[in-house]
This record gives structure tokens, C-alpha cells and sequence, in this order.
């Protein structure tokens, strides 16, 4: 028997369920939860953010000391190792360049003092001012100190090398004028005591070659007297080019 579109298979197909429907909700659902989810991670990576930034630049900032706080409650920097002093132009380093200066030629001061001694005692003896003992224990005292002389002397020698050239770098205003000043005097002095501390490092070398026999005492009396005669230049330049420095502006940050 034939059925028709009342029959059985009408009945079946009237009764599926209609799945369109079910899967667009489906669908709605999922992306409104994603779009959820994406503004909660925004919103918390917001906060993260404002949190991190509250104590970063600005509180690293605020817990530095004020570069300039040591000027209010120490002396003038003294000359510092680190290696970008020499690479810089600030008015420190420009103190501090004087500063080397200076301690160069005090080293140059105490060494020469000691040549000039060395020197005077000779002199002395010969004119009869004093007599051989005292001249001796001169020669000792002032040779044993020879040594310590050139020691401190070449060590501001290097410092002042090291730190050249910083006042050149630096801006000109009134306190690095005064120093470039200063510096020029220093200049004068440096050289003359380059000559001195030469001379005496000269004679000590020579008073070690001959105790070592590496020269006869002929050739060592020859060396003693021609440095005798020429040290007085040298010493009597330093002496003054040291003496014109109580007149030089100071150098001071």
C-alpha cells in the first residue's frame, strides 16, 4: 500500500529537529567569551603597567643622590682612577688636572730640595763653609732619600699625564679661567722641575753604577763634577717658576 504525504515518511520528517538555531547560539557564545576574555587581559595588563611605572624611572630618580650634594659638605674632589676623567670637560676634572699638576711639582719640590742639598754640600766643602763630616752625612742622608724622591715623583708624573687635557675641555666660565691660569704657571714649574728631578735621577744612577763597579771612581768623580756644575740652572728655574706660583689664581670647583 502506497502512503501518502500523510503517511509514515512525513511523520519521520516532520520530527528532525531544526539544528540551525543551535549552532549560531553556539557560535555567539564562544566569541562573546573570547571578546570577555581579551578585555579582562587588556584590563590587567593596564595594571601591571600603572604599577611598574610607579616606581620605576621616577623613584630611581628620587633615591640618587643630587650630583651637586657633595659640594656643600666636602672639600675639592681630589683626582679619582676612573678612566673617563680624562675623556671629560667639567669643571672637576679641570680642578682635578690642576690638582696633579700641583702634586707634581710638589713631588719635583722634595727632590730637587734634596739634588739642591746634594749639590750645596759640595760647594760648601770646597769654599771650607764646613767640614768633610758634615758634608758626608749630607751626601747620605739626601742619597738615601733619592730612591723615595723618584718613586713619588714619577707616580705624579703619571697622575698628571692621565688627567691632561681636562681644562682645555672644559666650558669656559669664571672658575675654569682662574684654573687655566693657575695651569699656566704650573706649566712653567712642571718643566723646570723635569729638568731638575732629570739631573738627580742621573746622578743617582750613576752613584749605583759605580758602587756595582760598572764604572771606575776616575769616571765617577768626572760625572759628580760636571753635574755639580750644570744642577744650578735647573734647580734655580724650578725655584723660581715655584715661587711664582703664590701669585697664580686658585683652582677651586
Amino acid at each position: 500500500m502506497t502512503e501518502g504525504a500523510s503517511g509514515p515518511r512525513a511523520r519521520r520528517h516532520r520530527g528532525r529537529p531544526k539544528r540551525s538555531g543551535g549552532w549560531l547560539g553556539l557560535v555567539v557564545l564562544a566569541v562573546t567569551g573570547a571578546l570577555t576574555l581579551t578585555l579582562l587581559g587588556v584590563l590587567a595588563w593596564a595594571a601591571v603597567f600603572n604599577d611598574g611605572d610607579a616606581v620605576g624611572p621616577q623613584a630611581t630618580a628620587d633615591e640618587s643622590p643630587s650630583p651637586h650634594a657633595d659640594h656643600t659638605t666636602s672639600p675639592a674632589p681630589q683626582p679619582s682612577a676612573s678612566p673617563l676623567i680624562g675623556k671629560s670637560g667639567t669643571l672637576d676634572t679641570c680642578v682635578a688636572e690642576v690638582a696633579a699638576a700641583d702634586a707634581e711639582v710638589a713631588a719635583a719640590r722634595i727632590g730637587i730640595g734634596h739634588w739642591a742639598e746634594h749639590i750645596k754640600a759640595r760647594t760648601d766643602l770646597l769654599s771650607g763653609a764646613q767640614p768633610k763630616e758634615v758634608t758626608k752625612a749630607i751626601w747620605k742622608r739626601t742619597r738615601e732619600a733619592g730612591p723615595a724622591d723618584l718613586t713619588r715623583y714619577q707616580a705624579a708624573v703619571a697622575e698628571h699625564a692621565r688627567l691632561a687635557g681636562s681644562c682645555a675641555r672644559a666650558a669656559k666660565t669664571a672658575e675654569t679661567t682662574a684654573c687655566l691660569q693657575r695651569l699656566q704657571a704650573l706649566d712653567k714649574a712642571v718643566a723646570a722641575g723635569a729638568g731638575g728631578m732629570g739631573e738627580w735621577k742621573a746622578h743617582q744612577n750613576a752613584m749605583a753604577a759605580h758602587k756595582a763597579g760598572e764604572i771606575d771612581a776616575a769616571h765617577a768623580q768626572t760625572m759628580w763634577v760636571a753635574a755639580w756644575s750644570t744642577a744650578p740652572k735647573n734647580i734655580d728655574t724650578f725655584r723660581a717658576a715655584d715661587t711664582a706660583l703664590r701669585t697664580a689664581p686658585a683652582c677651586r670647583a
